[in-house]
């Protein structure tokens, strides 16, 4: 009888060793997550913070931590969209034109680089993990302005405080101006024509070395309330506030809704088989080159060795995108029907007019 109860006692034992032990594995499994992120930024004017956003979105992201993918779907837009493929990003503008359109861009050192600054934002609270773990008192391009017309985004080192080993992004975390990045920063910014923008960025670029010292905070990231999910911590609301030579003035605020761990692989975007394509990895400064336009037929974005320049290429700046051209052609059909219309509206009362006159 007593060896019957050892028995059951030591497969008891066993049962809900191996119960936990599953538990842990499925708890450590459970990498991915999904959730509802609204964002909205403010101006800040003596202190006074605007009570209308200057800017706003919501969008649904998808995070796979082990394999590095990610997904920011926007909610409020239901055409737009940027996530992590292959070995570049696709962005999805927003577009009312005939054709397909999405943008292929580089990762630099680790980084979406050509991104729209919510984006980037978003990403960086999100999706950036592994990424940041390794960038303490490195440089990180700074979440905020615009990578490429911007000189201020790429002079900053962050200087970052975790939470715990399982936070998707820093507690806290401080961009402080360096002013040898900032002068290095200069080769990520687009190639511009001779004129009035280029002689802005110029000014800009020495007003902001005479005036901001080493160490400066230009920017300063913060998480206010966490959620735990699946052995994750998930920020749920967060803010980046922003200082313009030395005075504030943007606040990014940041929430989360939805957050819920989910199982296996997540579904990137598919391409459909004919689209227009801006290809913001081909970048060359002797050419002044910011990105290239070409479509494709098969659903494929090619590689950038397999992109063949044409020898009458210029400059070709990112923001030049295919225009809606609906407006365009009802004008000109206007037009052409008017110039058609109106000899044959004369000869018509031409020959209405009385015989005797």
């Amino acid at each position: 009888m007593n060896t019957i109860l050892k028995i059951q006692n030591n497969a008891l034992i066993l049962c809900v060793f191996a119960l936990a032990n599953l538990l842990l594995i499925s708890s450590a499994q459970a990498q991915s997550f999904t959730c509802d992120v609204s964002l909205n930024s403010f101006r800040v004017n003596n202190d006074v913070t605007d009570a209308k956003p200057d800017f706003s979105c919501k969008a649904h992201v998808t995070v796979d931590c082990k394999n590095a993918q990610w997904v920011i779907d926007y909610i409020d837009n239901n055409q737009k969209f940027a996530c992590s493929y292959h070995d570049f990003i696709l962005d999805k503008p927003k577009h009312t034109g005939t054709n397909a359109w999405y943008m292929a861009s580089p990762i630099v050192d680790g980084y979406p680089i050509d991104l729209d600054f919510d984006q980037r934002l978003i990403w960086f609270t999100y999706c950036a993990k592994d990424y940041l773990r390794k960038k303490q008192g490195q440089p990180v391009i700074l979440p905020f302005g615009d990578t490429r017309l911007d000189c201020y985004v790429h002079g900053c080192r962050m200087n970052a405080q975790w939470h715990s080993d399982i936070d998707s992004c820093p507690e806290t975390a401080t961009f402080d101006y360096d002013r040898d990045l900032f002068q290095k920063g200069i080769k990520q910014l687009s190639s511009e024509p001779a004129g009035s923008f280029l002689n802005n960025r110029e000014v800009q670029f020495n007003n902001y070395i005479q005036y901001h010292t080493n160490g400066q905070t230009i920017a300063a990231f913060k998480v206010t309330q966490w959620a735990s999910v699946a052995n994750m911590e998930i920020p749920t609301a967060w803010q980046l506030d922003l200082y313009w030579y030395g005075q504030h003035s943007f606040i990014c605020i940041g929430t989360a809704e939805n957050i819920k761990a989910i199982e296996g692989e997540i579904q990137l975007p598919s391409i459909p088989q004919k689209a227009l394509i801006t290809d913001k990895r081909v970048r060359n400064a002797a050419l002044a080159l910011n990105s290239v336009r070409y479509m494709i037929t098969n659903g494929q974005i090619p590689k950038v060795d397999d992109i063949k320049l044409s020898k009458s290429s210029g400059n070709n700046n990112f923001e030049q995108m295919p225009p809606n051209l609906r407006t365009v052609r009802i004008i000109f059909i206007g037009l052409f029907l008017m110039t058609g219309i109106a000899p044959l509206a004369f000869w018509y009362f031409g020959k209405k007019k009385p015989r005797n006159n």
